[in-house]
């Protein structure tokens, strides 16, 4: 994909290029900042598979989740993301594993932007594994696969 350099976004480069893809079956394999919901969406929908190395620290999809307080493990997640945040999806955004809350601003394909208030609530289920290896004495990586 050729983008503008004041367009470019590699997130939407790579939704693109999975989207127009015809190959049958894939593993997509990328890097950390390569991470977002929307990616995922987009190769789970295709019906290929993913391997993401993630940011282990603040503000990555790891961060978001409850975890396992070992420094490894090996979690199965089937996340259900909703763009709306009325009283009773509120109750189950609190379960972190299993529920998401994005926000409007953040590029979700598989939902609409906004919902009026009296819509119910939409869900997107996306499943995943998250695991935490160690790759020399002091040194760890975590990955995102379907």
């Amino acid at each position: 994909i050729i983008q503008k350099s004041k367009n470019c976004n590699e997130h939407k480069a790579l939704q693109e290029m999975v989207d127009r893809s015809t190959i049958p079956e894939a593993l997509i394999i990328a890097d950390r900042g390569y991470e977002s919901y929307n990616s995922m969406a987009h190769i789970q929908e295709k019906g290929w598979y993913f391997l993401i190395r993630i940011k282990d620290g603040h503000g990555s999809i790891k961060s978001n989740l409850e975890l396992p307080k070992e420094k490894l493990f090996d979690l199965k997640i089937n996340l259900n993301i909703t763009r709306k945040q009325s009283k009773e999806v509120k109750e189950l955004l609190k379960d972190k594993n299993h529920y998401r809350y994005l926000p409007s601003n953040v590029n979700f394909d598989y939902l609409p932007a906004k919902s009026n208030y009296k819509d119910p609530a939409s869900f997107y289920g996306l499943s995943f594994r998250i695991a935490r290896f160690q790759i020399s004495e002091d040194t760890y990586e975590t990955v995102l696969t379907n």
